[in-house]
């Protein structure tokens, strides 16, 4: 007696190997979000003709001509586990749906975590929290408002995502 078998090639086999190349790409990718290139920071103020990175460092940082206003860590502190758990959605929705149709690049799955990155810290920009503090009332008269780090909204736009995958910096979607 002799026994014979096929093994009938099915589209998820496909959807597998699609599933591994994913896993395989985006295996050690990182997303950056700030101010990423050598832009310079355009404002009538910006004498010195300084970067949109080096502008928030001395904020960050608290250079002794600046008052501390640390957006970035209080962005980290404030939305941890909701980036956390946005992160961990995107990568569970792309896996579970690679088996039924065509899986996304693992770049786009890095952009939308990055942008929602992105506006969580551009929500930031213009709250008064403990570690960013109050405008000072010259400020504000000066200003016409009280909102830190919130003038014409230049500094915000200065903000971009980029991918260990694509590498290039992207300012809107």
């Amino acid at each position: 007696m002799t026994i014979t078998s096929k093994i009938k090639k099915r589209k998820n086999a496909q959807g597998l190997n699609k599933l591994k190349k994913y896993l395989r790409e985006i295996s050690g990718a990182k997303v950056e979000v700030g101010f990423l290139g050598n832009e310079t920071y355009d404002h009538p103020r910006n004498t010195e003709g300084w970067s949109y990175a080096e502008m928030m460092g001395f904020h960050e940082l608290a250079v002794d001509f600046t008052d501390r206003r640390k957006i970035f860590k209080q962005t980290s502190i404030s939305h941890k586990k909701d980036i956390a758990n946005f992160a961990k959605d995107i990568l569970i929705k792309d896996l579970k749906t690679s088996l039924i149709r065509p899986i996304r690049k693992p770049d786009k799955a890095l952009d939308d975590i990055g942008f929602h990155i992105k506006s969580k810290i551009e929500n930031t920009f213009g709250k008064v929290t403990p570690l960013v503090p109050p405008n000072k009332y010259a400020t504000i008269k000066k200003k016409g408002h009280g909102k830190p780090m919130v003038e014409d909204g230049t500094l915000m736009k200065g903000l971009g995502v980029r991918n260990t995958i694509s590498k290039s910096i992207k300012k809107t979607r």
